[in-house]
């Protein structure tokens, strides 16, 4: 049996295809990031967590 070479359309379909579900997934990875659904807090309240910390370690701010 001889396999049939895919068309410059079937592979071009393909590569879109493979192209969009890796940027689903990283828009997906992204969200769970923002919304803190994988280490429990939000992005917005990590960084600004790391911020105060920054500003206490280097005396701009003291710890409450």
């Amino acid at each position: 049996m001889v396999k049939k070479q895919p068309t410059q359309e079937e592979v071009t379909q393909w590569l879109n295809g493979s192209i969009q579900e890796g940027f689903d997934r990283n828009v997906e990875a992204l969200e769970k990031l923002r919304e803190g659904d994988l280490w429990g807090d939000s992005l917005p309240d990590s960084l600004a967590d790391i911020a105060k910390s920054l500003r206490i370690i280097s005396g701009r701010e003291k710890l409450d």
